[in-house]
């Protein structure tokens, strides 16, 4: 067995060489052992290390190395798997995009409609689903209804499409017709770009396929490359939202603060599309002096009716505006791509990484046939869980009270001493503020439950966690106010 100068079993000749090539590791100086070997000692650990002798020693299966080095192997693999979804990604973040339609050329009807200009003329046809191989996707829910897809845009290098459900044209269509139940079908084999993409792509059709046994298609996130690339820490973000405010609307104690402001507040930005976009495409074009506009919130009577409506008519309504709405968020994020995906690639140059991104956002969900009955199961036993620790807490309330209630009449004194003895009742204000009428001597938290004896306790409710007497590490759960949930160390 192959050791190192302290004792370490080390790979045999053989195994290193297959792993690391040529690459062999340097011999330790007579400087650089004596440290080590002080350093070890200073943990009881002696030199050379004595290590068992029945250590395996024997072959290892491992496959032969698609490279030079251990690196090249891993970087040939992910080359294999998506260096197609690269190139596609490399011509779409260098094209020219394509004009949008304006809104008097706007065709509703169902399924996806392509716009192209050709020669100064606008020409819509029909397709299956985005005919070329990299676009970026953005889709819109009718969230009362259940958060499905009632519109979907994309843009490619030479294309503009849009997806109407059947429903949002003819609202009277009965509901187990809808199109938004089957989703939009997007094709297999795409780079597809969005903001917040996970949100988008669990809407496109074929990921439901229970045939692939890999991602359907390559789905990148802006929002996560602009994280990687110029993202703030849950740390930075609220200085950063302070030096976005007014001057004039600051306190004395928040331009204290700004005083010193650091560099790094030019350096990144919040992780909404319009703050990725301003920061990525907006800002530059403007240094470098184009006539350009700052992306705003948008229209919030638009973007308020998809949650809002409690009728597909009502979206209908607006339907021209909230098309025009939708497309134009797709190409936002096609140009923050452009702008983002040079940065994304040098901050993280190994196609290993972007490997790791195909897989992460490209998981397999997978259904069965009773994936309707599973979800209401969940459902029955969720409701009956949480009604179980209602009632439980419910019937705490009554048995702390008439406790108290106990030592309350007993004498006077008595209860404030027993309250004062429990670190979690002693959090609940027991204060009696009247002697007369319906709450009588009765505690302020126990008043509400005077009024409605059924009230609701729910899981989250702090009332729950004083009642049920949580502990962590064995000590009392406390609500500090500004803190949230503290425990005291001992002393």
């Amino acid at each position: 067995m192959r050791k190192t100068s302290l004792g370490y079993p080390v790979l045999s000749e053989d195994l290193h060489e297959r792993i690391f090539g040529g690459q062999n590791p340097k011999e330790m100086t007579r400087l650089s052992k004596q440290r080590a070997e002080k350093l070890l000692s200073e943990f009881g650990i002696q030199t050379p290390v004595d290590y068992p002798d029945h250590l395996y020693n024997g072959p290892l299966p491992l496959p032969q190395l698609q490279g030079e080095t251990l690196q090249d192997h891993f970087e040939k693999i992910a080359s294999d798997q998506i260096g197609h979804y690269k190139d596609l990604a490399d011509e779409f973040a260098a094209c020219k995009l394509p004009e949008l339609p304006p809104r008097d050329k706007l065709v509703f009807k169902p399924g996806w409609t392509r716009y192209t200009k050709v020669r100064g003329k606008w020409k819509t046809e029909s397709v299956p689903y985005p005919l070329e191989k990299a676009f970026t996707f953005d889709t819109e829910t009718f969230v009362h209804a259940g958060a499905f897809p009632i519109i979907g845009t994309a843009l490619s290098e030479k294309a503009t499409y849009i997806w109407l459900a059947s429903e949002l044209i003819d609202p009277s269509i009965p509901e187990d017709q809808w199109d938004q139940h089957s989703l939009i079908p997007i094709g297999t084999g795409r780079f597809v770009a969005g903001h917040n993409i996970s949100y988008d792509r669990v809407r496109a059709r074929e990921g439901y396929s229970l045939g692939n046994t890999q991602p359907e298609n390559f789905y990148f996130d802006t929002l996560s490359a602009h994280i990687g690339v110029s993202g703030l820490a849950s740390g930075q973000r609220w200085l950063y939202v302070l030096a976005g405010k007014n001057p004039e609307d600051l306190t004395p104690e928040e331009k204290r603060k700004l005083r010193y402001a650091p560099k790094w507040l030019d350096e990144g930005s919040t992780n909404s599309l319009v703050a990725t976009y301003n920061f990525h495409v907006y800002e530059v074009r403007k240094f470098f002096g184009d006539n350009v506009q700052p992306l705003g919130a948008g229209d919030k009577a638009i973007r308020d009716i998809f949650v809002k409506a409690t009728h597909l008519s009502q979206i209908k309504q607006m339907l021209t505006e909230a098309v025009d709405y939708a497309v134009k968020d797709a190409y936002y994020t096609a140009e923050l791509f452009q702008a983002i995906w040079p940065k994304y690639l040098d901050a993280t140059p190994s196609m290993v990484s972007l490997c790791g991104h195909y897989h992460l956002n490209g998981s397999v969900v997978p259904l069965v046939p009773d994936w309707e009955d599973w979800i209401k199961n969940v459902e029955r036993v969720f409701e009956e869980h949480n009604a179980e620790m209602t009632k439980i807490c419910q019937d705490l309330v009554w048995a702390y009270y008439e406790e108290w209630r106990e030592h309350y009449f007993a004498e006077p004194g008595m209860a404030e001493k027993w309250v004062a003895k429990d670190p979690w009742l002693s959090q609940l204000n027991w204060e009696v503020k009247t002697v007369k009428g319906k709450y009588a001597h009765i505690p302020h938290w126990v008043r509400p439950f005077i009024k409605d004896p059924d009230a609701e306790i729910g899981v989250k409710s702090r009332l729950a966690h004083l009642l049920l007497k949580l502990e962590w590490e064995g000590k009392p759960l406390t609500w500090v106010e500004g803190q949230g949930w503290c425990f005291w160390e001992d002393d």
